[in-house]
């Protein structure tokens, strides 16, 4: 919802395929709703306040998750689609380790130092310092992306030997292909003379 109207917008400024960066413009929504999210869920369970309060805090907080986590996906690939199916592995693998290791720890963390700050030292970290790279990727994103270069040998089958591989059997099929092409050609006109005589 939030990356398709800014992208519907960016088309009609850049064409029809925007850069990369214009994506990310999407975090903005999150750099908001998370932090708000998490700390209203904080501070409403550890005061007690009514169960839609901290509902509505960590519902807040959730969609500005989705938002991040679709951002980086569409940002990740659209920079590098002939890779996406590694990006996506990559990112599904961060994100469910940090939220599984996040998962054994943070409930003995909110009863140590309280639900409120708990939640605030997440919203501080978790939220305000990861938007500071996705910060530098909207400024200097496409000037890293163009000094790195699209990445090479990433897997089995983009190594340069398998390359060679299968373009050495490209040119021989494509060989034996023109050469029954040609022959095929020849006898045509053959037949064609003899008709004609």
């Amino acid at each position: 919802m939030v990356l398709d109207s800014i992208i519907k917008h960016a088309r009609q400024k850049y064409g029809e395929n925007p850069p990369p960066e214009i994506r990310l413009r999407a975090i903005w929504t999150s750099a908001i709703l998370v932090p708000a999210g998490l700390l209203i869920y904080g501070f409403t369970l550890q005061y007690r306040i009514f169960w839609f309060a901290p509902l509505f805090g960590m519902g807040l907080a959730c969609f500005g998750l989705q938002v991040v986590a679709t951002t980086c996906y569409t940002y990740a690939i659209d920079s590098y689609r002939a890779e996406s199916s590694e990006i996506a592995q990559l990112i599904n693998l961060i994100r469910q380790e940090f939220g599984m290791t996040y998962a054994f720890y943070v409930v003995s963390l909110c009863e140590r130092i309280g639900y409120q700050w708990a939640f605030f030292m997440f919203a501080i970290f978790g939220s305000v310092l990861a938007f500071i790279p996705i910060a530098w990727l909207m400024f200097w994103g496409q000037k890293m992306r163009e000094r790195l270069g699209v990445p090479r040998n990433i897997n089995a089958l983009d190594a340069d030997s398998v390359r060679g591989e299968r373009g050495e059997k490209a040119e021989g099929e494509g060989g034996g292909r023109r050469r029954r092409e040609k022959a095929e050609g020849e006898g045509g006109g053959r037949r064609r003379r003899e008709r004609r005589v």
